[in-house]
């Protein structure tokens, strides 16, 4: 027996254009941000991370609408690569060059009300 399944695709829309997007690069095992960069939804959301030090992080993005430095807070749009809810550990490696990290960045659901 066959069973016809159709899918489809929700994308979000991207950011206002007159919102920057923050992306940081926070090292795993202390939580401190080693370097943060920005992109504009008017301009590009193509972003580049300078150089950082041999070592293991996560990547972040979001908003910052209270402009207090903490990124993905109450209203504030957010992602990890990659995935939010489940950001993995990048290793850094001497001589290695990364490209093409791609994820979503989302106003993320209130529950509770």
């Amino acid at each position: 027996m066959e069973i016809p399944v159709i899918m489809g695709v929700v994308t979000e829309p991207p950011p206002p254009p007159y919102l920057d997007i923050f992306v940081q690069v926070i090292e795993a095992e202390t939580g401190e941000v080693v370097t943060t960069t920005s992109v504009n939804p008017a301009a590009s959301l193509v972003f580049s991370i300078p150089i950082v030090p041999i070592g293991t992080y996560i990547v972040i993005a979001g908003t910052d609408l209270d402009g207090d430095g903490t990124l993905c807070e109450d209203g504030d749009y957010c992602g990890a690569w990659p995935l939010l809810g489940e950001p993995a550990i990048v290793e850094v490696i001497q001589g290695l060059e990364s490209d093409n990290v791609v994820f979503q960045v989302t106003v993320p659901t209130q529950l509770g009300g």
